[in-house]
């Protein structure tokens, strides 16, 4: 499950990476002096880390007692990493590690 997890990253970024080099007439410009759009970026390590535990299915609460955090700062992680990835809920989640 992991290296289907890292295999969705990988695409993941690779997609972002193409939007950061689009130009807003969508023409791909060098990587000097692009511009990123709101809600792009890299997951941060713990988000990578929640996303994770998401992949290997555990609970809110396992998520939290795991990485010792709140179960409400699970929530906002879990929030994040949706906009960022482009998910919508646990459901796609799944289904986008399975491809």
């Amino acid at each position: 499950m992991k290296s289907e997890l890292e295999a969705f990253l990988v695409q993941q970024q690779q997609q972002i990476n193409l939007l950061k080099n689009q130009d807003q007439s969508g023409v791909v410009v060098s990587g000097e002096g692009t511009y990123s759009q709101p809600g792009e970026g890299d997951l941060s390590e713990r988000q990578r880390e929640v996303l994770d535990c998401l992949a290997a299915g555990k609970s809110n609460r396992e998520i939290a007692d795991q990485l010792f955090i709140s179960e409400n700062t699970v929530k906002y992680h879990i929030r994040n990493i949706y906009q960022i990835l482009d998910i919508k809920d646990r459901k796609d989640l799944l289904i986008n590690f399975r491809k």
